[in-house]
């Protein structure tokens, strides 16, 4: 209980790039992709689901810090600002479409929630988020005087479900989950399992899908929570409480960080 309010518990959904986007084609999005997922968003916010949204770069995000460094080699100030831009440019579209479909969706810009190193303050999101609105954020780039880093949006979907004790982390991506060798799904993922990287289609530089199943497997080691990676068919199963994609480790789990510790 946080500022004398009781909320259901929240879950955590991170939409990833090669989703809503194409990312083969430089800034275009996949609006048929977008439209279904805020119709199942929609449906699960007026159940009474308590949902925070992280959405990725795609063909914004990454596509504008190749550009630069292929053009450059190293971004400056200015560089970084543009990077920025695009990617708020990409989270207005996605919540546009999502207010359309009654989401109250309100926007928080990654760099203006984290810093480097997870030094991140969430609790304006969490006031928003109690107070029955639909907060959004994404992976976004940070600037200070010694440079820029990336920060990821699988990163910060992880960042901010032990800020906000969420136990149910769900990875869409444009596959039903992660695949083995044979391309058939891994039901549950953990370490060493051999997986197949589809990272390398189209822009990508946060590492693709081998970087955010090792980093849910280490979060999934100290933290009592359901992760999955799916497709957004497999989004809509598991919000009906159905079995989909791949769960990422939880065999393990340790510990849960509760509500309360949101920086």
């Amino acid at each position: 209980m946080i500022h004398g309010k009781e909320l259901v518990e929240p879950i955590v959904i991170k939409l990833g790039g090669s989703v809503i986007t194409f990312k083969d084609n430089p800034y275009t999005v996949n609006e048929e992709a977008i439209k279904r997922l805020a119709g199942i968003i929609y449906e699960n916010y007026k159940a009474g689901k308590r949902i925070v949204l992280v959405h990725g770069g795609g063909s914004f995000g990454h596509v504008a810090v190749s550009e630069i460094d292929e053009k450059k080699g190293i971004l400056d100030a200015v560089d970084v600002a543009y990077v920025q831009y695009r990617m708020l440019q990409l989270a207005t579209i996605v919540g546009k479409a999502f207010i359309n479909a009654g989401v109250p969706v309100t926007i928080y810009p990654g760099h203006v929630l984290c810093r480097k190193e997870a030094r991140c303050n969430f609790d304006l999101l969490y006031e928003d988020l109690e107070n029955g609105l639909v907060p959004m954020t994404y992976g976004d780039i940070v600037y200070d005087d010694r440079g820029y880093t990336i920060i990821s949006g699988d990163d910060i979907a992880l960042w901010l479900s032990s800020a906000i004790g969420a136990r149910k982390i769900y990875f869409v991506t444009s596959e039903p989950g992660v695949l083995d060798e044979k391309g058939n799904v891994i039901k549950r993922v953990s370490a060493g399992e051999q997986v197949v990287d589809l990272g390398g289609r189209g822009y990508d530089v946060t590492g693709g899908m081998k970087r955010k199943v090792d980093a849910a497997l280490e979060y999934s080691s100290s933290h009592d929570a359901e992760i999955r990676i799916l497709d957004i068919n497999g989004l809509e199963k598991v919000l009906r409480g159905e079995e989909a994609g791949s769960v990422i480790g939880g065999d393990k789990a340790k510990r849960r960080v509760g509500r309360g510790s949101r920086k």
